[in-house]
């Protein structure tokens, strides 16, 4: 498994952890950011909307 499939898994438990705001705003977790890379990969939040405790969960990944 390389980071990037590790990450997506934890974006994944994350969504699941909050599923009101992504059901509410018809977004999956992986519609909100861009990850780069493979072996090292790097994740960029491109959603602006996201909830600051969703937003921190997500910064606290990389």
């Amino acid at each position: 498994m390389n980071s990037k499939d590790f990450i997506i898994g934890k974006l994944k438990l994350i969504q699941k952890k909050h599923p009101s705001y992504f059901k509410e705003h018809n977004v999956s977790i992986l519609d909100c950011v861009v990850i780069k890379g493979t072996d090292a990969a790097f994740i960029t939040i491109t959603n602006s909307g996201l909830p600051f405790d969703i937003k921190w969960m997500i910064v606290t990944l990389n």
